[in-house]
Order: C-alpha cells, then structure tokens, then sequence
C-alpha cells in the first residue's frame, strides 16, 4: 500500500511540518554562526530522515511516535541546557555572527519542538489498516482459547 501525504492523518502531517522545521530552524543557527555546531551539524539530515519514515512509512499507526520521541528527546536535551538557551534568546548578538537569525532560529526550534510534541500527544485515530495491539491480542486470546483447553487437552484431538 503506498501511502499519499493527503492521506496522513492531521496530528501525523503535524509530526513531519515540526520535524522539518526543527531541521531549518537548526540550520538557521548554523548560517548565523552559533559556534555550538561543528562544521557541518548532522541534527537536520537526521530530522529529515525522520520526518521521510515518518511520511512515507505511516501506514503503521505507531511510525508518527517515531517523530515525536526523538522531538521529546531533543526537547529534554534543550530543557537540560536552558540557561544558554535564554542567553540565545536575550543577547544573541554575543554568540554568533548574525543576531537575527541566531534569535530566529532559537526561537522557530523552540516553537517546532513544542508542536512536534504535542503531535506526538495527539490521540490517533485507528484505521482500518492498522489493528493497533488490543485487535491482535483479541484474535489471539481467541486462538488459545479453541485450541488449547484448561483440563490440558488441545483442540485437534
């Protein structure tokens, strides 16, 4: 089954819009010389990747959680250093080359992190494609109830 980007649930186009966004919002800083990042920093190529399973593998109803536990990851990540993070924010003219863009680019990333995770706290409708858990635990509760029998006997003899 191939899946269309006009077929992906909304709290799952939201997942891939924030994941995309983490990745500009990061190279943004990049651009504007935030000496945090190497030389060429991997965070956005790996944003990216994720938000391509996410789109293109989402006919599986737990592919969208992909993209939101890496966005709480990286959430927890920017929580454990918020004191540089404020300074980005209050005076970023003092890290990096370009104010306006190490400003921006903070403030897209906190703003993209935040969507992207609530996407991931937003119920998901069930397809009919996509029995989530219970629907298998159900048919297989069924199974061992036909063919296995509490006195020990199976149900073929």
């Amino acid at each position: 089954m191939k899946t269309s980007l006009s077929s992906l649930t909304f709290p799952t186009k939201l997942t891939i819009a924030g994941l995309v966004a983490c990745a500009v919002a990061i190279w943004t800083q990049w651009l504007s010389g935030d000496p945090a990042y190497p030389k060429f920093p991997p965070g956005p190529v790996f944003f990216i990747a994720v938000a391509a399973i996410v789109a293109f593998a989402a006919r599986w109803w737990w592919t969208p959680l992909i993209g939101s536990l890496i966005a709480l990851l990286v959430t927890s990540g920017w929580f454990a250093r918020l004191p540089r993070h404020v300074q980005l924010l209050t005076h970023p003219g003092s890290i990096g080359h370009f104010a306006p863009g190490i400003f921006l680019g903070t403030l897209g990333l906190i703003i993209s992190l935040l969507l992207t995770d609530a996407a991931g706290l937003w119920p998901r409708p069930e397809l009919p494609e996509q029995k989530p858990w219970n629907g298998r635990l159900k048919d297989s509760a069924a199974f061992l109830r036909r063919h296995f029998r509490p006195d020990g006997r199976s149900g073929h003899c």
